[in-house]
């Protein structure tokens, strides 16, 4: 038996017919039987090919620690780059000691980061949905306590020790920590349920266990969700940062599980971390969906087959996600189900194997991104330095006249960089934006619609108060109940209007139109200091035997200088950028005529006439605030890009000078001499950088559509395999293990042995174009596998989904 696992239930001694119907029903077997040798006949099949295709808990641990190390062991590879570059930095004049120590802290940050041996997964969800049970399911133990009621009412972090420990975080300050072992270890479950208002409430609690998964890093955190209270979510956002991945439980029979209130500010949080610039990993992918209590919907759809509940949650969750995967990032299962199937059989019934699955392709996608991210930042760090060294040659080999020449055109293409053009267009159209949103926004507030909606109250909608509870904690959750309603209704306004959906849109174009304007300056400036062959590098280049990375290394070095504040241009979001949050408005002002009574006794009443007095504060004093918030990630985005265009205006004022500074004719030599060597070490460096990482399974094209070439095979010399052959290549027939599902065949279009260059890049533009096309008449395709040896290219192949007639 594994450590830390809970033992398999015992069967029962003497069995009748139904027991065994019962254990068929919980297969999911359809059969009706009624003759005892046929029923167990048809469990023993069930469990057999539950067991041949699922496996067991244990086999899921495998897969998922097997996946994240071999996702680790790419940072192996850069760390080594890293190392290398920063060698040749230390013996280059032509770097500043600034320069060098920006490199050195900015790649030791992102290496620490790569070294981390934590991977969080965050449990969130609805009240009563399943959280705790989905948790217990996953570690084969019961660590969390579960009931109808509400139970976890702090954070709990589940990591790997060797023996049970618990360690209580107070909030109290003045309370030290304690330490929970031995018989006293399940005593923590006491302190689960303590309310915010106990004075031995924990802010967080630490779990410590023996298992298998957690011993592979994997740390689990449960939850109380978004909305029980403004201090547990502000924790829990902290971890939404950390996270490598987030599981939000939905309690699918309470009309749908989706509450606004709850999901809304995650989704929100979860945009910020997207859409940033630090490479933080997190994508549109991070996230799963787990429908919970499905067997009970399922029941209900048969009685009432009008309803579409699995409709309800897709359009609800693409609403917000327009890139929503709904078949790998939405799992429809009964927990309770699963965990009976496991207990009883010790195998993984299909709905716990596929959110296993999920589980195997997120935790190591995190890493992946990370990994892609380092690889550009090195690259351009090499592309940058390269040409800082072949500007220092190029300028020691002209003459004065030369020299004046190029400092005078140099001169003109920085004034026409300091005008700023593109900032003050996209700064015009912030202000712009705001200023229509709360005219747009004032209108709307002001409707007979709105004022319906918002100032309506029933009994049902009045926030919940226990008995003697203080005239504060009232106002406290009165103002929430309010500030709810505004944001939910909001919400439906814009999900209908999509006002600020489109001006996001409109502004995020503006920063594609500022970035290609931005990069062409900078490139014009380049060429100037570097010479004409500044562009020798272009996508899609290839040569007998090598091949470089469509994403121009002129694009990734203008990256690295411009502090990949353009990140984001690059990896689209996949996200709507018009998600509305709640505004942050504090306790309402209870007016002297709501007296303490009034409040206790006629609560729709009062709900009516705060909502009147929120609503006239909030047009008259903080409507233009919050507006502004909405656009923050712009006018923050934008701020950066100032700033950075600011110091390479400086940098390239100083580049200027030195165009022109006396040089003998003996340092000129010397320079030639030092730097000539170096500039073709780093150029070799960066070319064997990429081999090196497509090898290691690192991303490096862009659009992101290369694909592990281990998890592909097929056998070009069966003759049975082959489905067709061209000008370019032939059509074998394979098999691909996509991250995350099952093993599909797959069509494999491989180009010929000996590529003509030209067909290569044909090739390559073929997979960035049909990356971009996703349509149900259109075949699946699943990426281009660059197959590399000995830093030489030795096959390329693009892979689709094998459709008979295709």
């Amino acid at each position: 038996m594994k450590r830390g696992s809970k033992p398999m239930s015992v069967k029962r001694r003497s069995e009748s017919v139904l027991d065994v119907v019962q254990d068929l029903e919980l297969l999911c077997v359809k059969e009706e039987v009624t003759d005892m040798r046929r029923a167990k006949e048809l469990r023993e099949k069930r469990v057999a090919e539950l067991r041949k295709s699922n496996g067991t808990l244990e086999m899921g641990y495998k897969g998922i620690l097997d996946d994240i190390k071999q996702t680790l062991d790419r940072r192996r590879v850069l760390e080594e780059y890293y190392l290398k570059v920063k060698d040749n930095l230390q013996t280059t004049g032509a770097v500043s000691e600034t320069e060098i120590n920006d490199f050195r802290k900015e790649a030791e940050a992102c290496l620490k980061d790569l070294g981390t041996e934590r991977y969080t997964v965050l449990i969130l969800g609805e009240t009563s949905a399943g959280k705790s049970s989905l948790i217990n399911l996953l570690l084969g133990e019961c660590i969390m306590p579960t009931s109808i009621q509400q139970n976890t009412l702090t954070i709990c972090e589940i990591s790997y020790g060797e023996a049970k420990k618990a360690v209580l975080h107070f909030a109290n300050g003045r309370k030290l920590p304690r330490v929970l072992t031995g018989d006293k270890f399940y005593k923590y479950k006491d302190y689960v349920k303590k309310p915010i208002e106990d004075e031995n409430w924990c802010e967080w609690i630490e779990i410590m266990i023996p298992n298998p998964l957690l011993e592979g890093g994997v740390v689990i955190v449960d939850s109380p969700g978004i909305g029980d209270s403004k201090r547990v979510s502000e924790i829990t956002l902290k971890y939404l940062s950390r996270a490598y991945a987030f599981i939000y439980v939905i309690n699918t029979p309470n009309a749908g599980g989706l509450q606004q209130d709850r999901l809304m500010p995650i989704l929100s949080e979860w945009i910020k971390l997207y859409k940033g610039e630090d490479g933080c990993g997190i994508t549109s992918e991070s996230a799963i969906f787990v429908c919970n209590k499905w067997d009970e919907v399922e029941k209900q759809c048969d009685l009432n087959q009008e309803e579409d509940p699995e409709r309800k949650i897709i359009d609800t969750l693409r609403m917000n996600i327009p890139e929503l995967d709904e078949k790998f990032q939405i799992i429809k299962m009964s927990v309770s189900r699963a965990t009976e199937v496991k207990e009883r059989f010790d195998v993984m019934d299909d709905d716990l194997k596929s959110l296993v699955n999920r589980l195997q392709r997120l935790l190591p996608l995190c890493i992946e991104r990370k990994t892609e991210f380092f690889y550009y930042w090195i690259s351009g760090q090499l592309c940058s330095l390269s040409d800082q060294l072949k500007g220092e040659m190029q300028n020691a080999k002209r003459t004065k006249d030369e020299r004046l020449k190029a400092r005078k055109e140099l001169g003109d293409k920085l004034s026409e960089l300091k005008q700023g053009t593109p900032i003050r267009e996209i700064e015009d159209a912030i202000t712009s934006s705001v200023d229509q949103a709360q005219i747009k926004l004032a209108s709307y507030l002001q409707t007979e619609e709105f004022r319906t909606k918002f100032f309506r109250w029933t009994e049902d909608d009045v926030p919940k108060t226990e008995e003697g509870q203080n005239f504060s904690k009232m106002k406290e959750a009165f103002t929430a109940c309010i500030e709810q309603r505004f944001e939910y209704t909001l919400q439906k306004w814009e999900s209908t209007d999509n006002f600020f959906s489109q001006a996001h849109l409109e502004l995020e174009a503006l920063f594609d139109k500022g970035f290609l304007e931005f990069e062409r300056e900078i490139r014009d400036i380049d060429r100037v200091l570097v010479g004409s062959d500044v562009d020798g590098f272009q996508p899609f280049e290839i040569r007998p035997g090598r091949m470089f990375s469509p994403l121009d290394p002129r694009m990734k070095k203008f990256l690295v200088m411009t502090g990949v504040i353009f990140w984001p241009v690059l990896m689209s979001v996949g996200l709507a950028a018009g998600v509305l949050s709640a505004p942050v408005l504090g306790v309402l002002a209870i007016g002297k005529h709501l007296k303490d009574h009034h409040l206790k006794t006629n609560c729709c009443q009062t709900l009516k006439d705060l909502s009147a007095e929120f609503l006239e504060d909030f047009i008259t004093n903080k409507i233009r605030s919050y507006v502004q918030d909405k656009f923050s990630e712009e006018t923050n985005r934008i701020a950066s890009i100032k700033r950075c265009h600011q110091q390479l205006i400086t940098k390239y004022e100083q580049r200027c000078k030195d165009l022109t500074k006396s040089e003998d004719e003996s340092r000129e030599k010397e320079i030639l001499n030092k730097y000539r060597p170096l500039y073709t070490n780093l150029m070799s460096m960066n070319e064997n950088l990429m081999f090196d990482a497509i090898q290691n399974g690192i991303k490096v094209m862009y659009p992101s559509c290369q694909l592990e070439v281990r998890r592909l095979q097929y056998n070009e010399s069966e003759r049975e395999a082959c489905l067709g052959e061209g000008s370019f290549g032939k059509v074998l027939k394979g098999r691909y293990s996509p991250p995350g599902h099952r093993r599909k065949d797959v069509a494999v279009k491989k180009i010929r042995k000996h590529p003509d260059p030209s067909n290569v890049a044909a090739f390559l533009k073929e997979a960035a174009m049909l990356k971009q096309l996703e349509h149900k008449h259109i075949v699946t395709f699943y990426g281009v596998g660059i197959d590399v040896k000995e830093r030489q290219l030795v096959s390329l192949v693009l892979v689709f989904d094998c459709v008979a007639g295709a």
